[in-house]
């Protein structure tokens, strides 16, 4: 799958990023993110399969990791770390030894939206404020929501509805900072593939919840995006040049 495009240490993107991540909880506005940047210090979880680890996840909420604790049915060699917010240098460097007590990669899953893609860049980067080198990187890979998880979705939704039904608008905040993360991950179309990347551009967002809740799709739907957490490859999609 070859190396992603990691941003420059040089770039002014990381001092723009860190002036972002420090204004936004002084000038929060009702219903925004309370924080977007590395300075929440709410711990993080670790949930564990039986046996041997053998995928290692790092998911932005913890709803599907506790429906599956409490239906007793985590799945054996997963282990998986939770966590909301950017993540602090003392949580990267906790999950980089997780990484290496492990020897494996770590699976990305999070919200379609500009706060866990955030998320998902500054674990690639190794530096909450995207000030790692090169050796600083942690070996992250995006699983999702991207254009497969979508198609799922969108198979098992009742009564046909589209993608759209389940997506919310950006927030003003969101808006700013999606600016940022087009800057953060050059990769972005790559990573999310067209459908996502579309929605993002058009300024909408689709949650984790949402998009995983069974209540919102006919069956089989809970089995078939668990199937696809457990066993999917990362993908790095072709994007159509533009004309």
């Amino acid at each position: 799958m070859g190396k992603h495009p990691r941003v420059s240490t040089t770039d002014a993107l990381s001092q723009r990023w860190r002036r972002l991540a420090l204004e936004i909880p002084r000038r929060k506005k009702p219903g925004e993110y309370e924080h977007v940047g590395p300075t929440d210090f709410r711990p993080l979880q670790i949930y564990f399969g039986g046996g041997t680890p053998k995928r290692l996840y790092y998911f932005t909420k913890d709803e599907r990791c506790l429906d599956w604790k409490v239906e007793k049915c985590f799945p054996k060699g997963m282990r998986a770390i939770t966590r909301y917010g950017v993540p602090t240098d003392e949580i990267i460097d906790t999950i980089r030894k997780l990484v290496a007590d492990t020897g494996l990669d770590l699976w990305f899953v999070g919200d379609l939206d500009p706060h866990d893609l955030t998320v998902f860049a500054v674990l690639r980067n190794g530096n909450a404020y995207l000030e790692g080198k090169p050796r600083d990187a942690l070996p992250v890979r995006y699983l999702g929501i991207d254009d497969r998880w979508i198609g799922i979705c969108e198979k098992y939704l009742e009564n046909g509805q589209p993608i759209e039904s389940m997506t919310m608008p950006m927030r003003l905040l969101e808006r700013e900072l999606y600016e940022l993360v087009r800057e953060m991950l050059p990769d972005l179309p790559q990573l999310v593939g067209p459908r996502a990347f579309a929605l993002l551009e058009a300024g909408m967002t689709l949650d984790f919840i949402g998009a995983t809740n069974p209540a919102f799709y006919d069956e089989p739907f809970w089995d078939v995006i668990t199937a696809h957490i457990l066993r999917a490859r990362p993908r790095m999609y072709r994007v159509p040049a533009r004309r």
